[in-house]
This record gives structure tokens, sequence and C-alpha cells, in this order.
């Protein structure tokens, strides 16, 4: 079995696990508009630059007209790490899709937003703001 393979089996078990008990989601309306989803999912030590690593090698073969508009392996805001890839499925679309993942305190959640706005620089600022934020339960 490839690493491929492999990544994409952790990947899956990490981030969309259906037994976690304290799984739950939340959505948090953003300033200027977009709906973000927080969902819990099951803390692993190698999050969240392992759903960045899986994202960035899955959604080229997803979309094959991908436009990737930023993406950032791992960053740190306050005491939250986080992985975040912002893009559009083919040049012409008018949604701009965000997902990551974030960390703290041994808690991790998935986060994605469907954004019609024409400015994914501030529809970033917004999300790395509701990342500040984060907390568990």
């Amino acid at each position: 079995m490839g690493m491929r393979p492999v990544l994409l089996a952790v990947m899956l078990l990490v981030v969309s696990n259906p037994g976690v008990a304290d799984s739950h989601v939340q959505t948090v309306q953003l300033q200027g508009g977009g709906e973000l989803k927080i969902e819990s999912v099951e803390f692993n030590r190698w999050m969240p630059h392992i759903y960045y690593d899986q994202a960035t090698d899955s959604l080229p073969s997803l979309h094959p007209e991908l436009v990737t508009l930023a993406a950032h392996r791992l960053g740190t805001v306050g005491s939250t790490l986080y992985s975040l890839i912002c893009y559009k499925t083919a040049r012409d679309s008018p949604e701009i899709l965000v997902t990551g993942a974030a960390v703290r305190d041994q808690q991790a959640w998935r986060i994605d937003v469907i954004s019609s706005r024409s400015s994914y620089g501030e529809l970033l600022l917004r999300v790395v703001e509701v990342i500040s934020r984060i907390s568990p339960n």
C-alpha cells in the first residue's frame, strides 16, 4: 500500500469519524457574507497539517479545474494551530470555498465555508478571526 492511500485512510478516520461521542457542529455567520461551519473532530497529533496534506493531494482529482487562491499548511493564532485552503472548483465559479482544521489543547475542529464574496482575502481574515476565538464546548 502506497503512502497516499494510507494518508487518505488516516484522514478519513480522523476527520469524518461518526462515532466520536462529543462531535457537534457550530455555524457562525461571517461579517460580509458566508456561513462558517465548525465541526469538532477527534484529536490527532498530526492535525492540522495532515488535513492540509490530504486536501492538497485530493482536491485536484476531485476538481480538475481547481483554482487554489490561498493555502497555509500550518499557522498559529493565539494558542490555536490551524491549516487552511481557499479555492474555487473552477476559474469561472462564483463560489469561494475554504476548508481547514484547527487544534488547541488536544481538541480538534474541521472548518468549512462557502462564500460568494469577491474578496477571498477578506474572507480568510474573517475565518482566522473565528479560529482565534474557537473553544471547546
